[in-house]
């Protein structure tokens, strides 16, 4: 990567615990991406996540990738759907990208281009605790990109407020 990025993503899987208090009880499971993708900019899933849903799910996929939802695979990007494409993606293969959490450091090596910190929140944090995750993160690798990815119950307002406060620190 010739560019520095950092993307706040959340993560998406089948038992993420945001889900439960996330979606109005009656949005149909199909529209699920597109109410996801009105509410952050980047997520982080398995293509055999997506590959698993059913085809009005892989269509508002679609449709919330067009609409400017950034969309990260951390597995075989081979395993997606037909409809979605590596071009609509930016696949992550855990075995080539070192991943870190802030809290537990993991084998990382410098100058790999991408990092990928995880936190996983149960609570609201307060914003300059968000600041620091922010800070930490970059300091990781001041040469890499850097994914901060949330879960957890609290995970879809941290990355919203993670991705203003990013913003106002000039990311």
């Amino acid at each position: 990567m010739s560019e520095r990025t950092l993307w706040i993503a959340l993560h998406v899987h089948a038992d993420a615990a945001w889900q439960d208090d996330f979606y109005p009880s009656d949005l149909p499971d199909a529209w699920r991406p597109i109410y996801l993708g009105n509410e952050v900019r980047c997520v982080l899933t398995a293509a055999r996540h997506l590959a698993d849903t059913g085809d009005e799910h892989i269509e508002a996929w679609v449709e919330a990738l067009e609409a400017g939802l950034q969309t990260l695979i951390d597995d075989d990007p081979d395993a997606l759907p037909e409809a979605l494409t590596v071009d609509d993606v930016v696949p992550l293969i855990w075995d080539e990208i070192p991943r870190l959490s802030l809290f537990a450091r993991t084998g990382h090596s410098a100058g790999s281009g991408l990092v990928v910190a995880s936190v996983i929140t149960e609570e609201a944090p307060h914003p300059a605790e968000l600041r620091r995750w922010i800070e930490a993160a970059l300091e990781i690798d001041k040469s890499a990109s850097i994914v901060l990815l949330f879960d957890g119950r609290a995970a879809v307002q941290a990355a919203q407020q993670a991705r203003t406060i990013a913003t106002f620190m000039g990311w």
